[in-house]
């Protein structure tokens, strides 16, 4: 752990080793309802006691439409190398919103526990908001008495890319309140896509995601698919062969990752059109992550 380095390419600030941790006992693999928390021993006494960050007790400072900061080593380009994440600590003013409003957390792929967890935003936005990099980062807010810790960074919506006809359902979700869907229940014709880069951190060993297919088809005209571009091995797997089935409910995915390469993972529904059998595809809870039992290197992959 770095104290007081703002700027990864300087030896600033103290270095310090973890001497023991505590783990939320309601802490799953995978899961995002607010119990993903952590709490660090280290071997030494790192900063002052006035620049220490307090925690917030005014339960007021989680009232939407309050102004909350985040600052972080994040994602600030569009690709996914070295060059694309910034080594100088940035900025951003983002609101506390409604969760149940347009675009809110409940509404962007995974489980949202009001009672554990804060939703601001944009929640989708190209320019600013949380992006790769951002979890576990403090999120504050101003007041008289000094900047107070409201929270930190457990996920965001961030890098999906879409098409044909893709949505996000309410109903029916592996977990928590929502999950994505390509295709719909009506005839659509030809593949609907979503799509998502990104880089494998350290440690990580395993791709995981969870689908529910509804083909009232045959695997010749219709189908679930899933593919994994490896950019830097420049090969491509295929996670998900093509499948037809209905009634099956979710099946679980799980592929082998090499930590620090480039990947592109493409989830697709394939529908010929036919008015008669519509298909469509769920999918949830995306994950990356190590194997081990407990997963400190854990990625979400944002949506």
């Amino acid at each position: 752990m770095i104290w007081g380095r703002t700027d990864l390419t300087t030896n600033d600030g103290t270095v310090a080793k973890i001497a023991s941790y505590w783990i939320h006992p309601d802490y799953q693999w995978g899961s995002l309802a607010g119990d993903d928390v952590a709490v660090l021993t280290l071997d030494k006494a790192v900063g002052t006691a006035d620049s220490l960050l307090q925690l917030a007790t005014d339960t007021t400072l989680n009232a939407v439409g309050t102004q909350t900061t985040l600052a972080t080593n994040g994602k600030s380009g569009a690709g996914t190398t070295t060059a694309d994440y910034d080594p100088v600590i940035k900025k951003a003013t983002l609101p506390i919103i409604d969760p149940d409003a347009s675009g809110g957390c409940k509404n962007i792929g995974w489980t949202f526990t009001p009672e554990k967890q804060l939703c601001f935003g944009p929640t989708k936005n190209d320019t600013l908001g949380v992006c790769s990099g951002d979890s576990g980062s403090p999120l504050v807010v101003s007041t008289p008495a000094g900047y107070r810790q409201v929270g930190l960074i457990e996920s965001g919506r961030e890098g999906w890319t879409t098409a044909g006809t893709t949505s996000t359902v309410s109903t029916g979700a592996h977990t928590g309140t929502s999950a994505a869907r390509a295709g719909t229940t009506t005839a659509t014709n030809g593949e609907s896509k979503l799509t998502q880069s990104f880089t494998a951190a350290a440690g990580v060993t395993r791709l995981s995601f969870w689908y529910n297919t509804t083909c009232p088809d045959t695997i010749t005209y219709a189908w679930a698919k899933a593919t994994l571009a490896d950019t830097t091995a420049g090969t491509t797997s295929t996670p998900l062969a093509k499948t037809c089935t209905t009634g099956q409910g979710w099946k679980q995915i799980t592929t082998p990752l090499i930590a620090g390469h480039a990947y592109t993972l493409t989830l697709i529904n394939r529908d010929d059109n036919h008015p008669n059998d519509p298909v469509h595809t769920l999918f949830d809870d995306i994950t990356v992550a190590a194997a081990a039992a407990l997963h400190a290197t854990t990625q979400r992959l944002a949506g």
